[in-house]
Formats: structure tokens, C-alpha cells, sequence
């Protein structure tokens, strides 16, 4: 795959994950603290464009305290439902995809 093909797969990926009605549904079904929820009142927490259709994607490159780097697929920042006092206490949620079938490890620790 060109670097450009990749370039594009991903800002596909990314435009896919942060449609509020899909990450709705993900943060729902996935994320222990949103459970039990409304789609709705899951959208409420998230920071959304100006459109309200997307969520906004935080920086996804990261380093480490070695100087390395990496970069994950999507990463979010969701208001904790019940958030009192104007607390503003965050979930931070990574989604990644996966483009091949087929890997030489476990999706789970990826």
C-alpha cells in the first residue's frame, strides 16, 4: 500500500469513527461507564464540530519517556455523565481499526 493510500485509508477511518451517531454507539457498547445510556445523552458528553455531526479527534501521535513516538487510529475525550460541581472529569477513548484480516498478532493487544 502507497503511503498515500495509507494517508487516505486513514483519514477515512477517522471521518467513519468520529460520526457522533457511530462513536455513540461504540462508547455505549464498549465503555463501562456510558452503559445503560441514551445515544443521545452519550453525544451530550463528547466535543463536537461545528456541525454537531463529529466528534472532535484529539492529537493522535504520542511519545513515550524515551523520546519514542507512535500513533494511534482516533483518539477521543468524552465529559463523564453525572460530571458535578462543573468537575470537568474526561474518558479518554482510542479507537483503532484494522485494515488487515489476517495479522501476526491478537487484535486484543494491539
Amino acid at each position: 500500500m502507497s503511503a498515500d493510500n495509507a494517508k487516505g485509508n486513514d483519514f477515512d477511518f477517522k471521518t467513519v469513527a468520529s460520526n457522533a451517531d457511530i462513536l455513540a454507539e461504540i462508547v455505549a457498547n464498549y465503555v463501562d461507564e456510558y452503559r445503560g445510556m441514551s445515544r443521545e445523552d452519550i453525544k451530550k458528553c463528547m466535543d463536537l464540530d461545528r456541525t454537531g455531526k463529529h466528534a472532535i479527534v484529539l492529537e493522535t501521535e504520542m511519545r513515550t519517556p524515551g523520546g519514542g513516538k507512535f500513533e494511534l487510529d482516533a483518539l477521543f475525550s468524552l465529559r463523564l455523565p453525572g460530571d458535578r460541581n462543573g468537575l470537568r472529569t474526561r474518558t479518554v477513548v482510542a479507537i483503532e481499526g484494522q485494515g488487515k484480516k489476517n495479522t501476526a498478532y491478537p487484535l486484543k493487544n494491539r
